[in-house]
C-alpha cells in the first residue's frame, strides 16, 4: 500500500506576510516635482521603517476627458 501525505498550497501567489503593497495616485505638474515627491516618499520609509526594502515606480497615467 502506498503512503500519501496531504499538502495545502495557496497557489502561485505570494502570501500576505511576504508582500504588502498598494497604490498611491498623485498629481504633479512636472517630472521634476514627481521625482522630488518620490524622494520624500522613500525618505519617510527609510526614517520610519529602516528594515524595509522598498521598490517604488513612477508611472504616468492619462485622465479621462
Amino acid at each position: 500500500m502506498e503512503k500519501f501525505f496531504r499538502c495545502r498550497c495557496d497557489g502561485p501567489y505570494a502570501e500576505a506576510k511576504e508582500v504588502v503593497g498598494g497604490w498611491a495616485l498623485t498629481r504633479y505638474d512636472t517630472l521634476e516635482e514627481a521625482i522630488a515627491g518620490q524622494q520624500v516618499f522613500a525618505q519617510l520609509h527609510a526614517t520610519h521603517w529602516p528594515e524595509a526594502k522598498i521598490v517604488a515606480t513612477l508611472r504616468q497615467i492619462s485622465e479621462a476627458d
